[in-house]
C-alpha cells in the first residue's frame, strides 16, 4: 500500500453506518466516511482507492446491520477496529471481529462472546451514584485508556422478557465455534470495550418548546416477521390504551409533543431508543431489562420501567404519570440531564479518541497489527473462511456470493 503525507493529526476511514465518527475532528483525527449501501464490499484494494493511495492509521468497520461488508481486513497494515450494535441479531459477529484489531461493542450481555472469540474485555461500568466512577466509554467518566482483563468465557446472554431461546442457542453455538479455535491464538492481545447507544448531540428538546399533546408515543419498527412479540405487544395496548400514538421512521417531532415516551426491547437489549428518547428530553417508559440499563440510569429519577410487555402494569403507570405533570417533567428534565453529562455522539468519540490515543503514544498500536498479521492465516482458517462459506451458501445474492466464497478460498 502506498505512503501517507507527513501530518501531525492521524487519518482514520470510517466504513458504515457513521455514527459518532463527525466528532472525531474535535480529537484531531481526519476521518473519511464511506459509507454503506446494500451489496457493498470494501476490500483493502478499495480502501486504498477511496483514500487516493493514502494508507490511514485507522480503519473501523460500523456495524450496518448487514452481512460482513468488508474482507481482507486481517491483511491491512494499519489498525482495525469492528463496531458492532446488532449483535443481538447478528450471531456471526464476534467471530467475524477476530480478524480486527479492537472492537467497540453496545450491548453489555454480549461482551462474553467477544471477549470468548480471543480477545480481552473492558470492565464494565459500576452502578451509578455519587461516588462511583462507571467505566462506561464516552461518559466523561472513564479512565483516558480502560484496563483490560483476561478473556472471559463464552456465554450466552441472558434471556429477557420471555424472548425465544432460539438466539440464546444460536450465540451460544457461535461462542462455542469461536472458543474452540481461539486456543492457538490465545495470546493475540487484542481489545473489547463496552460502548453502549447514544443519543447525537442535536437531537435534543426544541426551543420554544411546542404543546405536548400526545399521551403516549411509540416509534419503531412493527413486522412480525421480525419481531412478533413486540407486535402483539403494541396491538394489545392499541387495544386497552387507544390514546397510543404508534409511528415508524423519524421520531423528532412526535417525541418533543409527547407526555410519555413508549420503549420496547424486542430482544431484552438496551437500545438507541433509550437514549434517543432521553436525549429529547421526554418521559420513558422503558422494559426493566435489569442491570444493562439500571447501572446507567436510575428508575424513577431519571426514567421508569415496566416488566416486559405486561399490558396491565404499563397502563396503570402510564395512568398515573399522565396524572402528574410534576412528576413527569421531573423526570424527564433528570433523564435529559443524565444524557447530556455522558451519553451522546460527542462523548462517545472522546472516549475512542482517548484509547486510540493510548494506544498509539504507547505503541501498542504497532504491536497489535503486527500480531494480527503475524497471525493472519490462522485468523483466515479458523474463523474467517468458514464464516464466509457459510454466507455463500446462505446470502442468496449471486454477487455477494461469488465474492463470499473467493474469499473462504483464500488461505
Amino acid at each position: 500500500m502506498g505512503g501517507r503525507p507527513q501530518a501531525s493529526e492521524k487519518f482514520l476511514v470510517w466504513l458504515g453506518n457513521p455514527f459518532f465518527s463527525s466528532f472525531l475532528a474535535d480529537s484531531g483525527w481526519r476521518v473519511l466516511n464511506a459509507p454503506y449501501s446494500p451489496g457493498s464490499i470494501y476490500t483493502p484494494e478499495s480502501i486504498l482507492d477511496l483514500t487516493g493511495g493514502e494508507v490511514p492509521d485507522a480503519l473501523l468497520a460500523a456495524d450496518a446491520s448487514a452481512p460482513p461488508y468488508l474482507l481482507g481486513m486481517e491483511n491491512l497494515p494499519c489498525l482495525t477496529l469492528f463496531y458492532s450494535v446488532d449483535a443481538q441479531i447478528h450471531s456471526w459477529q464476534p467471530i467475524y471481529a477476530r480478524g480486527f484489531d479492537l472492537c467497540l461493542v453496545s450491548l453489555k450481555e454480549y461482551l462474553p462472546l467477544f471477549a470468548g472469540s480471543g480477545h480481552a474485555v473492558a470492565p464494565p461500568p459500576e452502578r451509578r451514584d455519587a461516588s462511583s466512577v462507571p467505566a462506561v466509554a464516552g461518559s466523561g467518566r472513564e479512565p483516558a485508556y480502560p484496563p483490560s482483563l483476561p478473556d472471559a468465557p463464552a456465554r450466552s446472554p441472558r434471556a429477557v422478557g420471555g424472548q425465544d431461546a432460539a438466539p440464546d442457542r444460536e450465540h451460544v453455538r457461535a461462542a462455542g465455534f469461536a472458543a474452540e479455535f481461539a486456543a492457538p491464538l490465545r495470546a493475540k492481545t487484542g481489545c473489547v470495550f463496552y460502548f453502549p447507544p447514544h443519543a447525537q448531540d442535536g437531537r435534543r428538546p426544541p426551543v420554544p418548546a411546542p404543546d405536548r399533546n400526545l399521551d403516549m408515543v411509540f416509534v419503531g419498527t412493527l413486522d412480525p416477521a421480525l419481531a412478533p412479540q413486540r407486535c402483539a405487544f403494541i396491538d394489545e395496548l392499541r387495544e386497552k390504551f387507544p390514546a397510543l400514538h404508534v409511528a415508524q421512521g423519524a421520531f423528532a417531532d412526535l417525541y418533543a409533543r409527547a407526555r410519555l415516551i413508549l420503549n420496547e426491547c424486542s430482544r431484552g437489549e438496551l437500545n438507541f431508543r433509550v437514549f434517543e428518547a432521553m436525549g429529547m428530553g421526554g418521559c420513558l417508559l422503558t422494559p426493566d431489562i435489569g442491570p444493562s440499563l439500571t447501572e446507567l440510569f436510575t428508575p424513577g429519577e431519571e426514567l421508569f420501567t415496566y416488566p416486559p410487555y405486561a399490558v396491565g402494569p404499563l397502563i396503570a403507570l402510564a395512568e398515573r404519570l399522565l396524572a402528574d405533570a410534576a412528576l413527569r417533567e421531573k423526570v424527564a428534565a433528570a433523564g435529559l440531564a443524565a444524557v447530556d453529562a455522558g451519553h451522546r455522539a460527542s462523548h462517545r468519540a472522546r472516549a475512542l479518541a482517548d484509547i486510540l490515543r493510548g494506544l498509539f503514544s504507547s505503541g501498542r498500536a504497532a504491536d497489535l497489527v503486527a500480531a494480527r498479521l503475524r497471525d493472519a492465516p490462522q485468523i483466515r482458517k479458523h474463523f474467517l473462511r468458514p464464516l464466509y462459506l457459510h454466507h455463500a451458501e446462505t446470502i442468496g445474492v449471486d454477487f455477494l456470493r461469488d465474492r463470499y466464497l473467493e474469499a473462504g478460498k483464500k488461505r
